[in-house]
């Protein structure tokens, strides 16, 4: 028996020799993304020195029990796919595009996926959408786990996308791409005056820059590789929009405005071979962007309307495995996932933003600056796990942690939001106020509630106001609350898992694939305290392969 248990997918050779036996030489032996490639191998007894090389198609992997589908570089480049690595796994069977966008993997939202890239969960952390942004190019290999993956894969309820870039070698291999679309490649737009009917703008295609290279190679033949690649796209989309609106309702007084996107894609990789056992591979991509044009679609003044968003992160990883006599693999990966959206209005921040509600119609436009939210995350990941071959068992156990950590600042230009109705004769008529608020010290006086019989209890100091329903006449009387400036929050949150799984080959052609893994959770308060906690989460898993 031979194992080969920690190397990169690929396309091998594989060549067994003894004296006074035939050579035997089997080529193109494909080793997908998490498979394992069953290969027997017959020596013949020889009299002379012979070399018989026979040409092997891929091999279906029978030892593992996971749906879903690799697809290698060369196949995606092939494809008329996009240029996002997440598009490969549309053309899995089971997936989707979901409602709410992403991938659907059988009936599961967009936002129930995992995605691994280098072993580093870059899955969204707010929502659990695609947290990391990739072109196919920095892309080795793409794996489509849909279902019947093995225990130490977790925290999805769809798929996991698992994806691993590219590396380096003992030879020099590199490439320059580029791709252009603008409005000329696109077809008319034949709605053009039913939509100006409803003061709505005429499509425009945008135009699009993708430039990038990438070269890997070797710095010590043998020991040392490396890879890198970068990516430039600039989108830019002009649009129309409408800078106030007439006492009927009627859009008036069209703006031409330039939507710029431009995003910075680039992935590294090194990789060390430490002796003949021991290998250490650090890499780094990231997604780093800026957005500059319409930050929202409201009608009004365009300070109201325009800035500047930053968005996208660096991810690290650093990852050791280790062979240890002919029993024992070893892994073990720290990483770093980053995301970030911060929106930088054109106009004053310290001006107050007025919500002007058009008289007759449902939309509404703005005066002076927009919505403000600033939020970055991160994502410390540690995991260790220990594979043990003993005979026709092949035995993992692994642990991992999640340190998850935000910040979100969120604000209304000048403290506040006033609404206003624009009456059918053009004037203003003042609806509302709306901030953030922050519970003072609190007190009787702060107390305010009502008895069984719907009236108003007063509390020991003071009394409320006529000013409104809730009879608080100003929201610093007695009401409990004060403006804040911004509302910030320090989310965290702890997942902590631990798994152990078992691939009996019974048979050559019977597996079983047996495991369990038990996870937890904490979310914390801004105070650290465990405000919702999430334990004796225990998932079993079984599956039987049989190559009939």
């Amino acid at each position: 028996r031979y194992k080969f248990p920690a190397i990169p997918p690929g396309v091998y050779t594989v060549t067994a020799a003894l004296s006074g036996f035939t050579k035997v030489e089997k080529t193109n032996i494909r080793v997908g993304l998490g498979g394992t490639v069953t290969l027997p191998v017959v020596l013949s007894v020889s009299i002379k020195e012979e070399v018989v090389v026979t040409g092997e198609a891929p091999v279906v992997d029978t030892t593992r029990t996971v749906i879903g589908s690799n697809t290698t570089l060369e196949a995606i480049q092939k494809l008329p796919l996009g240029r996002n690595f997440t598009s490969i796994a549309t053309t899995v069977a089971g997936t989707g595009a979901s409602a709410g966008g992403g991938i659907s993997v059988y009936g599961a939202t967009g936002l129930e996926n995992q995605y691994i890239i280098d072993g580093v969960n870059t899955t969204g952390v707010k929502i659990g959408d695609q947290g990391k942004q990739m072109n196919s190019e920095f892309v080795q290999e793409v794996e489509v786990k849909t279902g019947g993956y093995e225990a130490e894969y977790s925290r999805a309820l769809g798929g996991v996308i698992n994806v691993v870039t590219k590396s380096g070698g003992n030879e020099f291999h590199g490439d320059v791409f580029g791709y252009y679309d603008s409005d000329s490649l696109t077809a008319s737009d034949k709605n053009e005056d039913a939509k100006a009917a409803v003061s709505l703008a005429p499509y425009a295609g945008p135009t699009r820059y993708d430039l990038g290279a990438d070269l890997g190679g070797y710095l010590m033949k043998d020991r040392i590789w490396f890879w890198g690649g970068y990516n430039h796209v600039k989108r830019t989309e002009d649009t129309e929009m409408y800078t106030a609106r007439s006492s009927t309702g009627t859009a008036i007084s069209p703006l031409a405005v330039e939507n710029d996107t431009k995003r910075n894609l680039y992935s590294g990789k090194l990789t060390f071979r430490l002796g003949e056992s021991h290998t250490v591979a650090v890499s780094a991509f990231g997604d780093p962007g800026t957005f500059d044009g319409v930050l929202q679609g409201i009608v009004g003044n365009p300070k109201a309307n325009l800035g500047t968003n930053d968005f996208g992160g660096t991810d690290f990883s650093a990852k050791w495995d280790g062979i240890f006599g002919t029993k024992f693999l070893a892994q073990v990966q720290a990483s770093r996932h980053e995301e970030e959206s911060k929106n930088y209005p054109l106009g004053s921040e310290s001006v107050v933003s007025a919500r002007n509600i058009q008289f007759g119609v449902s939309n509404w436009y703005s005066e002076g600056s927009p919505y403000i939210v600033r939020e970055d995350y991160q994502r410390d990941n540690y995991k260790a796990a220990l594979t043990v071959f003993l005979g026709n068992h092949e035995i993992k156990g692994g642990i991992d942690y999640e340190d998850i950590q935000g910040n979100y600042y969120a604000a209304y230009a000048g403290g506040a939001r006033v609404s206003n109705v624009l009456l059918a004769d053009g004037s203003l008529n003042y609806v509302s106020d709306r901030y953030f608020a922050k519970v003072r010290g609190g007190g009787p006086n702060c107390q305010w509630r009502y008895d069984a019989n719907g009236n108003l209890v007063k509390g020991d100091y003071g009394t409320p106001g006529p000013g409104n329903a809730f009879g608080i006449e100003s929201i610093y009387d007695c009401a409990g609350y004060e403006v804040a400036d911004a509302v910030i929050n320090t989310p965290e949150t702890k997942n902590m898992g631990f798994f152990f799984q078992d691939s009996w080959k019974i048979f050559p052609n019977l597996t079983i694939n047996a495991g369990i893994r038990y996870d937890d959770q904490k979310l914390k308060d801004a105070d650290g305290n465990d405000r919702i906690k999430l334990s004796d989460e225990w998932s079993p898993r079984l599956g039987v392969v049989w190559d009939f």
